[in-house]
């Protein structure tokens, strides 16, 4: 890949920084769409690892508001073919008082544009057919709801009943709410059912004062460690060889997760 690209991708999201804050990450994704066009950022290849992570950031929020505490999450290297990110968080240790560990989940992307909920069940036993991905796992699909109802807990029972996977299967929606446009509903279909209602600006707002990036190292902690703070990274800049890729090729080209809400 041209340098120029490769160093385009790196200033979305700096390699120096293990993880993210959510809050970072959507406020990332909103400043692309602004800067560089909606179309672009929602289709185009160069942008795919932002969509991702700009999903596993709304995946953070739902996790965080659930277990109410912190959740950082982080871009896989390509050269890693799964999972797609990682979510971070402390939690207490086990067996020492007081003391926190690093826990680390495997968050495995998917899109679902459905037309009718039976076809979320098919969709993920072929989809899950193609890898066996482990227990620790957690496959996040993104439904793209299109102001249609679903029905979770039957969702939840067809899944448990078809047994698809023993990894973990969440289901992350909007809800269309006139007074609350920014509604989502995180549920888990199989190993704990059960579902998350939030609202984006309210989460926010609740982890504003999280710390926007971390330095990761193993060990046992009394408060969560190696923080990095305020991360002030510029935009990166549209080179002569990055618009040559950019616009070569219709967005549509490369288009994946193109449904992803956008914040």
């Amino acid at each position: 890949m041209n340098q120029e690209v490769v160093r385009f991708q790196d200033t979305l999201l700096p390699a120096r920084i293990d993880a993210f804050s959510p809050g970072w990450i959507l406020e990332r994704f909103r400043k692309c769409a602004e800067s560089y066009g909606l179309d672009l950022v929602t289709d185009h290849l160069i942008f795919k690892k932002l969509r991702e992570i700009q999903v596993g950031a709304l995946f953070a929020l739902g996790l965080s508001r659930a277990r109410n505490r912190e959740h950082w999450v982080a871009s896989v290297p390509e050269r890693e073919q799964t999972p797609d990110v990682y979510a971070y968080s402390f939690g207490q240790h086990p067996s020492i008082l007081g003391g926190l560990r690093l826990e680390k989940l495997h968050v495995e992307l998917k899109e679902w544009d459905h037309r009718n909920e039976e076809d979320l069940t098919e969709y993920l036993r072929q989809v899950l057919a193609r890898k066996k991905y482990p227990q620790n796992f957690h496959i996040v699909v993104y439904a793209n709801k299109q102001g249609r109802h679903l029905d979770l807990p039957s969702i939840s029972k067809r899944v448990i009943e078809s047994g698809i996977s023993n990894a973990w299967i969440w289901l992350l929606t909007t809800v269309d709410l006139d007074s609350a446009p920014d509604s989502y509903v995180l549920a888990c279909l199989n190993r704990e059912p059960g579902q998350i209602d939030f609202r984006l600006s309210n989460e926010l707002r609740k982890w504003k004062e999280q710390l926007q990036a971390l330095k990761l190292r193993r060990g046992i902690f009394r408060g969560v460690p190696n923080l990095e703070g305020f991360v002030d990274v510029s935009m990166p800049t549209l080179t002569s060889d990055v618009k040559e890729m950019l616009f070569k090729d219709p967005p549509s080209a490369h288009a994946q997760y193109s449904k992803f809400k956008v914040i």
